[in-house]
Formats: C-alpha cells, sequence, structure tokens
C-alpha cells in the first residue's frame, strides 16, 4: 500500500490517521537529488524519497520548507 502524507507550513503530516509534525521538532537535514531524510528533535528520523511526492512542485515545496525551516544540513 502506497504510503500518503502532506506538508505545510504547519510541518508534515507523513501518515494521515497521525497528527502533524511541526517543522520547529526537525533539527537535522541529509538531502540527496531523489531524498530527503530529517531528524526529529527525539531521534526519529523521516524519510522521504522523492517518489512520496505526486508532482515536481511538491518536491520543490518539501526542499523549500526544509531550507527555511530545519536548521542544521549533515
Amino acid at each position: 500500500m502506497p504510503r500518503k502524507g502532506r506538508i505545510s507550513p504547519l510541518g508534515i503530516q507523513h501518515d494521515p490517521s497521525q497528527d502533524w509534525e511541526a517543522w520547529e521538532k526537525f533539527i537535522k537535514v541529509h538531502r540527496t537529488p531523489d531524498l530527503v531524510v530529517i531528524l526529529s528533535d527525539t531521534g526519529n528520523f523521516v524519510a522521504l524519497p522523492r517518489t512520496f511526492f505526486s508532482s515536481n512542485q511538491d518536491w520543490k515545496n518539501l526542499n523549500q520548507f526544509v531550507d527555511q525551516r530545519v536548521l542544521v544540513p549533515v
């Protein structure tokens, strides 16, 4: 079953049945051309592959949010 989720100024909702994770919780990021991995302040990783997003614009939006809101690239 494909995973679905959303990104917004609120944060990331990587499972529609769960609450939003606020951007403020994410403290580090690692990126490749097709993958964004972010680390939360509780030590949890969220891996977001390019294929998770339905359009190039959604992928660009994710990267813009990460640029603006996640503190430290690794």
